[in-house]
C-alpha cells in the first residue's frame, strides 16, 4: 500500500541510516564469509595454502614451479600490503568553492566630484 512520497525519510540528519559502504568492501566481506566456511570444510585457509606453496617444493607430490611460487608470493604480498581505506585520500578543500566578487560601493551613496 503506497501512502504518498516519502521525500522526509532518512538521509536528512547527520549519521542517519547505515554507513555506506562501497562495493569493493561488500564483495571483500562476502568473500572472507566463503573463506571460512571452506576453511572449516577442509581445515586449512586459503592463506596457509599460499604459504605452503611458497615454502615448499613439492605440493601433493607434484613439483611447484618458480612461476607458481612468484604467484603465490604476489598474492601474499597483496593480501599483507593492503591500500589504505579510499577515504584517507579524500580532503576538505579549505578554500570555499563558489568565491563572490569584490564588493563594490554603493552608486546611490556616492559624492560626484564634478559637482563639488
Amino acid at each position: 500500500m503506497n501512502t504518498g512520497l516519502k521525500s522526509s525519510w532518512g538521509g536528512k540528519r547527520k549519521g542517519a541510516g547505515r554507513p555506506r559502504k562501497n562495493l569493493s568492501v561488500f564483495k571483500t566481506m562476502n568473500v572472507m564469509q566463503i573463506a571460512e566456511i571452506y576453511a572449516e570444510k577442509y581445515e586449512r585457509t586459503a592463506f596457509e595454502i599460499l604459504l605452503e606453496i611458497i615454502y615448499m617444493e613439492q605440493l601433493y607430490g607434484d613439483p611447484i614451479s618458480i612461476r607458481d611460487k612468484i604467484a603465490a608470493i604476489k598474492i601474499v604480498l597483496k593480501i599483507i600490503m593492503r591500500c589504505p581505506d579510499e577515504s584517507a585520500f579524500v580532503v576538505a578543500p579549505n578554500e570555499p568553492s563558489i568565491w563572490l566578487p569584490e564588493r563594490q560601493p554603493d552608486p546611490a551613496k556616492l559624492i560626484d566630484e564634478k559637482k563639488h
